[in-house]
């Protein structure tokens, strides 16, 4: 009987270990749910921030103004003051009423301005064109004359003949030079 007793004593010690670690994988799990819930709350207070300040809604497409801030940095303003005071300078510029004006009276008008940034803060700002809008104000325009848009081709065809006939006037200025040379030591 005494045998019997001590293999259901292993036993239970058996079963008590097994519980003790189920019970440390519980908690490290908990522990990572709570990391992940502190994260995330952390990253809310900073776009709430920038809300407050800027009326910058970071992640929320609104139409006319996008902004998105990847998690990790938003995280990392938390604790980065050189990072966080780095992006509220760029989104001070990005909401002030000087880049709004600036944003209206551009032609063709803006149909929506995107920023992006990256790890390390820094910024890429996309504008798209609204090129039905164009249209409407320039009717609307005193001046009757035509914008163009010019792509980027066109921009390089227009380069490419300009530096086309700069290069002839440079190797017709490099003979007539020439010339000039042989003339005057032949004299």
């Amino acid at each position: 009987m005494d045998i019997q007793a001590l293999g259901m004593l292993s036993n239970i010690t058996a079963i008590e270990q097994k519980q003790n670690v189920n019970t440390i994988e519980g908690d490290i799990n908990v522990e990572k749910d709570f990391y992940g819930t502190l994260r995330e709350q952390q990253i809310n207070c900073v776009k709430e921030d920038i809300y407050n300040k800027f009326h910058i809604d970071v992640g929320a497409a609104n139409g006319y103004f996008e902004c998105y801030i990847p998690s990790d940095v938003l995280y990392k303003m938390n604790t980065d003051t050189a990072l966080r005071q780095k992006v509220y300078d760029m989104l001070a510029d990005y909401s002030s009423d000087k880049f709004k004006l600036t944003m209206q009276t551009l032609n063709p008008p803006v149909k929506k301005c995107t920023l992006v940034f990256d790890d390390n803060g820094e910024i890429v700002a996309t504008l798209e064109p609204d090129v039905g809008g164009e249209k409407a104000i320039s009717e609307r325009s005193k001046n009757t004359e035509k914008v163009r848009i010019m792509n980027a081709s066109d921009i390089k065809s227009l380069l490419q003949n300009d530096m086309q006939e700069m290069i002839k006037k440079i190797e017709v200025q490099g003979v007539m030079a020439m010339e000039y040379k042989k003339k005057s030591i032949y004299k």
